[in-house]
Formats: C-alpha cells, structure tokens, sequence
C-alpha cells in the first residue's frame, strides 16, 4: 500500500517508462517532465530507459532508472506510465532502434503492477491493446516557458525538422533561398527552444505520414514541438493530427500540396501572423505545470483512496 499525506496524496514509488532507446524523441520530454514535476512535489518517480542513461540534451533531466533496475523496485502499489506508441517501424531513423513495448511489457507485468496511466488517449488505446483492462490514468504534459519563449524574430524563417514529414518539405526548401530555413533536430534543448524563439514560422509535417502523400493525418500522440513553437511564438503549421491543444485560431492545417502556398499565405499577411502567434501563445500559456499537476494529483488520490487506475 501507498504511504499518503494528510491529503491522501501516495508517497509511493512511481516508475515511468520511456520506450524508445535513442533520446530524441518528444515523449522523453514528455515523461522527463513528469518525473520532475513529481520529484517537485516529494514524490519518488524515475524515467525508465533501456540502460538507465538520462536525456542530457534536456536543460532539466530527471532521476533515471534502467529496466533492470525498475523492475527491481517496482511493487504491485506502483503506477506505470506510458508516454507513446511505439511499434510504428516508420519512427526509426538511421543509427538509432525502438523497443517496442511487448518486448517489455511482461518484464513489469511479471512483478503484478496494476495501475497504469498514459499520456495521451491515444497511448490508452494503445494499452488496452496491450490488454489492459480497467481504469487507466490520463496526465498530459506541460510546456516549460521559462525555456521556450518568444525571442527577436527573424523575417521570413521557418523552423522545421527532418523527421517529421520533411519528404514533404524538402524541394521547398531546396528551392526558396528566399526563406531562412532553421533546422531544430539534433540540438541540446535550450539550442532548440533559441531556434523557435526566432522563428516566424515552425513547419511541422508531423510523424506519420509514411505511408504516401495521400495520407496526411498523422499519428502523432501529443506534439510536443507544435506547443513548444507556440510557446516561443513561432506559428504552427501542421498536417492534420488529433491533438488537444489544437484550435482553429492557433494554427494552419496544411497538406502536401499546398504547404509552399500556405507558407507565401501567412508570410504576406502580417496581421494574421500576429493573431495566429497571439492566440498560439495564450494556447502554450495554458499547458502548464499547474495544469498537469491537477492532472497528476487526480490520478493519485484514486490511488489512496484505494482505487486503483487500473486493473490488470
């Protein structure tokens, strides 16, 4: 059982899984931030990560785990987070593999953990695939302003990433000299939030859209780069993804064929660039840590109060 405070908050160990084994992925941030934000507030949480190594491209790395480890110290009382979906072959880049989930998901199931949470709808869908049954816990993720923010704007930028759909982008951006292209990958974290803060325009063809330029809806859990250019003023243009912070005002859908006309589009019209960076900035504003701590301590009072997540 839990040990909990006078506000029956459990004290307990929380261990999160971070699936992929190369660290550049948004939802290492995602559970990073998590970690943290339970450290924050005296909680014992860890990121879990094949060999236990922590994220040192991010400003603010949490408390790391290896798998050994974790399941070493898990308990059933102990909570399972699941930040994404990762058995997608299409998310591999050169150099680097993914551990699917079922590779390990019987390592911790093994020692009889029953609450489960995860961090998008999508990443529950994705458990009770798993087979999951029962109550599984939702705790998003934050944006960190004092990171990304606003910075002094260079005319006719747009920042963009080579994994996300850049099939799509490349002849633009072979071809526009007349655009500064700003490539945000592969950069410690407070490089990344200096290169949105500068942008005008982030473009953001998101993780995917593998499987033709007829698919455009992606299969992106969150987007934790699309919150965070909102958050450094950079103006979102996406393809279409199922994202809770995503409005009409906030951002451009675009598809393949029309992102170089989108672009020209918003860069010609100044007044709505600003209505779109305003609006995306009041959007980042919301997703804070207060926000997702609310979030956390709902999951964690079902928890002392003796009702568990889930039930696996």
């Amino acid at each position: 059982m839990f040990r909990t405070s006078q506000n029956r908050i459990p004290r307990g160990s929380v261990v999160l899984e971070i699936l992929p084994h190369n660290d550049i992925y948004g939802g290492v941030k995602s559970v990073n931030k998590i970690v943290n934000l339970l450290n924050g507030h005296h909680r014992e949480a860890y990121v879990c990560t094949p060999g236990g190594k922590p994220a040192r491209w991010l400003v603010h790395p949490a408390s790391c785990l290896s798998w050994e480890e974790a399941q070493k110290r898990v308990k059933p009382s102990d909570i399972l987070i699941f930040n994404w979906m990762p058995d997608l072959d299409h998310f591999r880049t050169p150099g680097n593999y993914i551990i699917h989930a079922r590779d390990r998901f019987q390592d911790f199931r093994s020692s009889r953990v029953t609450n489960y949470w995860a961090v998008t709808p999508s990443v529950e869908k994705y458990l009770r695939g798993l087979g999951i049954g029962g109550e599984i816990g939702i705790c998003t993720t934050y944006v960190d302003t004092s990171v990304f923010k606003p910075r002094e704007k260079i005319a006719r930028s747009v920042a963009y990433m080579l994994r996300r759909g850049f099939e799509f982008i490349r002849p633009i951006v072979e071809r526009r000299a007349d655009i500064t292209w700003l490539w945000i990958e592969n950069e410690p974290e407070l490089r990344v939030a200096e290169l949105l803060g500068n942008a005008e325009l982030f473009l953001y063809p998101t993780m995917g859209t593998g499987k033709g330029t007829e698919t455009t809806k992606s299969e992106e859990a969150f987007g934790n780069p699309g919150l965070e250019a909102m958050a450094c003023g950079a103006v979102l243009l996406s393809f279409e993804f199922e994202s809770v912070y995503l409005t009409q005002d906030n951002h451009l859908t675009i598809v393949p064929d029309d992102i170089e006309s989108k672009l020209d589009y918003i860069l010609s019209h100044p007044t709505l660039l600003m209505a779109m960076r305003t609006a995306g900035l009041n959007t980042a504003a919301r997703w804070n840590e207060e926000q997702v701590w609310l979030q956390l301590r709902r999951c964690l009072n079902k928890c002392a109060k003796g009702s568990s997540p889930s039930n696996a």
